[in-house]
């Protein structure tokens, strides 16, 4: 069971606790059934951005969920 309802898209499920302006996404690799995703961002401010990596994977209704991450 997930602790949040999902979300439309990786992105927005990578970092849903940080707020928009203090993320940036670098780039986001899709598993190939396209049921895991990997989402590279960097947080925080210019000029002291931290690389931040979020796994996701999307449920049976095809929403997305955070999985981990690590820094």
């Amino acid at each position: 069971p997930w602790d949040d309802a999902g979300f439309k898209s990786p992105e927005d499920a990578a970092a849903p606790e940080i707020p928009a302006r203090y993320v940036q996404v670098r780039r986001v690799k899709y598993s190939r059934d396209r049921r895991k995703a990997v989402v590279e961002l960097l947080t925080n401010e210019e000029p002291t951005l931290y690389p931040y990596t979020v796994i996701c994977e999307r449920d049976s209704s095809g929403l997305w969920h955070e999985a981990g991450g690590h820094n």
